[in-house]
């Protein structure tokens, strides 16, 4: 866990290998600050476990490296075990950070009468 100005972070690392092309973090939008993810666990993909997040950070230090880190924040407290292999997937529309302020303001209307 990671203590950022807006909350606590997790920092996850990630395989390309799927990608079969070398990724130019300095020009890709891949995983940018604000993307929302869902994260699953590889032996589920999506049936029973998902954990929804967003990309709080993408050092071009830490994505550089063979091993690529993100840090992440989970709306919940999320359980992620380091012994399980996860999937990520990513909204590559940025939809969700357009229609952040819409979705927060949608969820504090349905707690008032």
């Amino acid at each position: 866990m990671l203590s950022t100005s807006k909350g606590l972070a997790t920092r996850l690392s990630f395989s390309t290998a799927r990608s079969r092309v070398r990724i130019n973090w300095k020009t890709s939008k891949r995983l940018t600050s604000g993307s929302l993810i869902v994260v699953t666990p590889a032996n589920d993909m999506f049936t029973t476990c998902t954990i929804p997040g967003v990309v709080a950070a993408r050092p071009l230090s830490l994505v550089d490296q063979k091993m690529p880190q993100i840090d992440i924040f989970f709306p919940y407290d999320a359980v992620i075990d380091p012994l399980i292999e996860y999937v990520i997937l990513e909204d590559t529309t940025g939809f969700f950070e357009a229609q952040r302020h819409n979705l927060v303001a949608l969820q504090k209307m349905t707690k008032e009468k």
